[in-house]
């Protein structure tokens, strides 16, 4: 090699070396930009979620709730019930107003009312099961309504750990429903399908939710830059500029709000249609998008579950005031529209009617189910981490055994 030739590949490295040196130190020495945090909705005036939580305030022992059989041991349900009746009164004074949760600004915040939510909501789910073993099914009917309004406002303005409650508060009123579906009357059949299809509407939308864990999450990629995140010691946990650069919070504020923006899009879909949205791999230089994206495509899946089981005990309620005023189940479910049902529900695991056919005296209603297949009507059982089987009416909370019909 000449001189003149060293010399030129010497200077070359130089310069790249020094292009370095500079690019690093602009990369070190550029302060992080301020997060876009979105703003959170305003509050009503008059809250319904302030009467809610004043209401687990006045909870007094409600966590022996768990521990009652209100079958055998009727006594202490009521006297539980009778304890708490101030807090269910002012949990339900709440349904007529409006409600939005505060959202919480960074996640270690304290929610100490979420578990005496879903306590009221199992109070609400006990005093319908003492009403239905005293033969008063309309009251029980209420009771358990009462449980599935609450579990319609619990998500409301709040991320995806209220929705997750109100989720779970749904089920269990459904449960109790779903167990006195068969002892109702026309009237109460029919008012419970109105008031089942105005709470679906009415119901939150998961997009709503989405929105509060991104500003959530955006808030605490906030804290971490500002060195205001603490540590289970309380301390806080400083975090010099350069590192946080490192680990990727300037990517995250970017890649969280589209993730979840990618999971609003899709969630607006049937599920049979949705595709799912690539979770973020944790790598060194997008660790926080990672650690900030929760992962939604299960929390969506049972989603739809919920709200297909809503569907099918529509269609129960409907087929009951059918056989009660007929004396027979209809040959198909077109029979009950629109005297009974303003349409027939759409599977949301296949976008075809929910399966129906008669079956002696009674009838066989169900939807696919999460694996989208069609299995006659054997009930969901796990798997694995797959639930196969369908979602069969009568039998939607019931896992073990064999079919029956109704």
């Amino acid at each position: 090699m000449t001189q003149e030739r060293l010399i030129g590949v010497l200077s070359g490295i130089g310069a790249l070396f020094v292009l370095a040196v500079v690019g690093l130190v602009i990369f070190f020495i550029r302060p992080l930009p301020p997060i876009n945090i979105p703003p959170p909705p305003p509050l009503p005036a008059d809250n319904g979620f302030d009467d809610c939580v004043r209401a687990v305030g006045l909870l007094k022992e409600a966590e022996k709730i768990e521990e009652i059989d209100p079958a055998a041991h009727p006594d202490q349900a009521r006297a539980l019930l009778d304890q708490n009746r101030e807090a269910m009164a002012t949990v339900r004074s709440a349904f007529g107003k409006e409600y939005m949760t505060p959202q919480p600004r960074a996640w270690d915040a304290d929610l100490p009312y979420l578990p005496g939510f879903r306590n009221i909501a199992r109070l609400f789910v006990l005093e319908g099961k003492i009403k239905a073993s005293k033969g008063d099914y309309r009251g029980a009917a209420e009771s358990f309504m009462d449980a599935r309004r609450f579990g319609m406002r619990v998500p409301k303005g709040g991320p995806i750990i209220h929705r997750l409650l109100g989720r779970a508060i749904t089920s269990i009123a459904y449960s109790g429903l779903e167990s006195i579906a068969e002892k109702l009357d026309s009237a109460t059949c029919r008012r419970v399908i109105v008031e089942l299809e105005e709470i679906s509407v009415s119901e939150p939308p998961m997009a709503e939710t989405l929105e509060a864990e991104t500003a959530l999450a955006l808030q605490h990629l906030e804290d971490m830059r500002r060195g205001g995140l603490k540590g289970s010691d309380g301390e806080a946990i400083q975090m010099s500029p350069h590192v946080a650069r490192l680990l990727g919070v300037e990517r995250a504020a970017r890649e969280v709000p589209e993730y979840y923006r990618k999971c609003a899009e899709e969630c607006k879909k049937p599920y049979y249609l949705r595709e799912p949205v690539d979770e973020i791999p944790a790598t060194w230089h997008n660790m926080f998008s990672a650690l900030l994206c929760t992962p939604v495509d299960r929390m969506l899946a049972h989603h739809s579950v919920t709200r297909t089981q809503g569907r099918l005990l529509q269609v129960m309620l409907a087929l009951r005031a059918f056989k009660l005023r007929r004396g027979a189940c209809p040959a198909s479910l077109s029979e009950l529209v629109p005297e009974y049902l303003p349409r027939i529900p759409i599977d949301e695991f296949d976008g075809k009617p929910l399966k129906y056919k008669l079956a002696g005296d009674g009838y066989l209603l169900y939807s696919v189910g999460k694996d989208g297949k069609d299995d006659g009507g054997i009930p969901a059982k796990k798997v694995g981490d797959k639930d196969l089987g369908d979602i069969v009416a009568g039998r939607m909370y019931t896992r073990q055994g064999k079919t029956r019909t109704r």
